[in-house]
């Protein structure tokens, strides 16, 4: 009975719609996914949009607090501010900015924070969401990004300190990475 519409007691059309019925479930599945990836991807480049604004604006800022060092009898202020929080300078902080951190460990997820140091100023830390890398540096493994404010200047007299005669350059924002020993970073 090579011409039955029957095979095991199933026709022939209902195998077809199960065929069909599982294929559909196929090609949706593939679909979901594709649009997951897609919506992961645009998450990531939105996060790496919205840091690398702000260090932008941190840096404007540095930008002008450079120019106010500038003026008469303000040189001196430059060592103050190196290792300072900028989050302080500018003319609103971003919303979320959540202010000093004793520990960033337990900053949230896709916020800012300062980290102060006993005596040594501190640093601006992040906590990414998504992004393993901004600017072409890589977030420690907390997926904790930090930065530091720091005087450059030319040393003309050698021994590694802005005082009377060096050339002031400006405030830098450079990127700072702990070190395991004592908790002071280098960067």
């Amino acid at each position: 009975m090579s011409g039955s519409p029957y095979v095991d007691g199933v026709t022939r059309v209902s195998m077809r719609r199960r065929l069909s019925f599982w294929l559909s479930v196929l090609i949706i599945a593939v679909l979901v996914s594709r649009l997951l990836w897609s919506l992961e991807q645009e998450a990531e480049r939105a996060e790496r949009a919205s840091v690398r604004q702000v260090l932008n604006q941190v840096r404007a800022t540095l930008v002008i607090k450079t120019a106010t060092l500038q003026l008469p009898r303000q040189e001196p202020m430059a060592t103050v501010w190196a290792g300072a929080n900028p989050m302080n300078w500018m003319q609103g902080a971003p919303g979320n900015y959540s202010g000093i951190c004793v520990s960033p460990s337990a900053l949230a997820s896709g916020h800012w924070c300062y980290q102060r140091f006993y005596g040594d100023g501190g640093v601006l830390v992040y906590r990414s969401r998504d992004i393993g890398t901004i600017e072409g540096q890589a977030a420690d493994r907390e997926g904790l990004f930090r930065w530091r404010v720091r005087l450059n200047f030319e040393d003309r007299n050698g021994n590694g300190r802005f005082d009377r005669g060096d050339r002031l350059i400006g405030l830098e924002l450079v990127r700072w990475w702990p070190a395991p020993e004592n908790g002071k970073g280098q960067g």
